[in-house]
């Protein structure tokens, strides 16, 4: 997965049934912040820099990847053996750019 703490830490709460976007861990997650810190170090294994895991995926070392769309679409596109899903439970959603147009009269 990507080297990103929002990512990791995301995945984390989806496996324990709870939201990306919780306000209070020792509320929202059963276990609460306690069991989040449990689970980071197996995660922490498996994170890789942005070139690593493509690297990773282009040698066929992964057999699946938490990954920036921008980076696996095109990566799919190109690979026969490549397929890009999202969980039915959800995933994280990225804007990486916001423009607010003004209309002048």
């Amino acid at each position: 997965m990507v080297d990103y703490l929002r990512e990791v830490v995301g995945v984390i709460l989806k496996s324990l049934g709870a939201s990306y976007n919780i306000f209070f861990f020792d509320k929202e997650v059963h276990g609460g912040r306690e069991v989040v810190k449990e689970r980071f170090p197996s995660l922490q294994k498996q994170v890789f820099d942005d070139v690593e895991y493509r690297k990773a995926m282009s040698a066929g070392d992964v057999w699946v990847v938490v990954g920036w769309s921008s980076d696996v679409f095109p990566f799919a596109k190109h690979t026969l053996n490549i397929t890009v899903i999202a969980p039915k439970l959800g995933t994280s959603l990225w804007a990486d750019l916001w423009v607010r147009l003004f209309h002048h009269c």
